[in-house]
């Protein structure tokens, strides 16, 4: 775990000074983090199925400007989710009555 986010770390810093020789090595160490084998299979899938999305991962190498992460997407749809958690509106009939009940005798 602390490997990836060294990584990830060094990504960062990248981002912030870019170097062409720089970008070579992440995508080396990128192949080299991602060809990891462990003795849990479900580990070694997943470790693939991001390899496999090096391009994508990677974006920040050809273009700088490229955010890291979509944090900031997910916690706009987290709220809104949230939101939707708390009103107490129910999506049903039978959940609009007992919500009118509840509503009646406080």
């Amino acid at each position: 775990m602390d490997r990836f986010w060294e990584y990830y770390g060094w990504l960062g810093a990248y981002r912030e000074h870019p170097k062409d020789q720089r970008a070579s090595e992440l995508r080396a160490s990128f192949t080299d983090l991602f060809s990891t084998r462990t003795s849990y299979d479900q580990l070694d899938k997943r470790i693939a199925i991001t390899a496999a999305k090096q391009v994508d991962l990677l974006a920040v190498l050809d273009d700088p400007s490229c955010p890291l992460h979509n944090n900031a997407s997910e916690l706009v749809a987290r709220v809104s989710a949230r939101r939707r958690d708390v009103s107490l509106h129910s999506r049903s009939p039978r959940g609009n009555q007992g919500i009118s009940r509840i509503s009646k005798t406080d």
